[in-house]
């Protein structure tokens, strides 16, 4: 029978020593073939697009606060005429009339249109008829809150155009608890004639008065229009 027979020696300290770290070296070697899972990427957040711009003004009412520039075309209801009101005035190309002021207490002026008539009786009929809504229109009162008489005049040169126009000079007109000069004129412009008023108060100190006369003194046929 095959056997062993002798005393077992006892396990040597270098024997012992690598036993000890042979586990450590199993479970290093455990960890590092098992890399750690990537970290999830964090989606980035989805800004919100940026909001349309504002749509240009039509400068329709004077809400809209459109301020006039030196290239501003104002139109004047029914007619293919434009002007140039004071620059900086808010303006609007309303239906009744086109207005332009520095606020709604102060200087202020306003151009409309009827139709031309030969018939001088018919001219002046429609003319205080318009004259007097552009006047409710921008909340201005005549001398005794009076409907204003435009009487027959010849007309004259409109400073700064080819056009013709008649003069009306009004003292003591009220817008709010202002009173200064009014002055109300009908342009001859073929078939359509403008009829403009304008208004600054007596204690205006801006030139405000001289601004509305170069306004008026805008006055042309928009592009593209006829020669009527």
């Amino acid at each position: 029978m095959l056997g062993y027979s002798g005393t077992m020696r006892p396990m040597s300290k270098t024997l012992r020593r690598a036993f000890a770290v042979a586990p450590i070296l199993l479970l290093s070697f455990a960890v590092a073939g098992c890399p750690e899972p990537p970290k999830p990427v964090e989606p980035k957040p989805t800004l919100p697009p940026p909001p349309p711009p504002k749509p240009k003004p039509k400068c329709e009412k004077l809400e809209e606060e459109c301020a006039a520039a030196p290239s501003t075309a104002a139109k004047i209801a029914e007619t293919q005429y434009v002007f140039t009101p004071p620059e900086e005035w808010i303006f609007a190309q309303t239906p009744d009339g086109a207005i332009a002021q520095v606020d709604d207490k102060g200087p202020v002026m306003a151009l409309g249109s009827i139709e031309a008539t030969s018939d001088a009786g018919q001219a002046r009929k429609l003319r205080e008829e318009k004259v007097d809504a552009l006047l409710k229109l921008v909340g201005l009162v005549p001398p005794g809150g009076k409907k204003l008489a435009l009487a027959a005049k010849a007309p004259d040169k409109l400073e700064g155009t080819e056009l013709k126009a008649i003069y009306w000079q009004v003292d003591n007109a009220k817008r709010g608890t202002e009173a200064g000069g009014l002055l109300v004129l009908a342009v001859l412009a073929g078939e359509r004639e403008i009829l403009g008023v304008g208004y600054a108060p007596a204690n205006d100190k801006s030139g405000s008065d001289a601004a509305i006369m170069s306004a008026l003194g805008s006055l042309k046929k928009k592009a593209g229009s006829s020669s009527k």
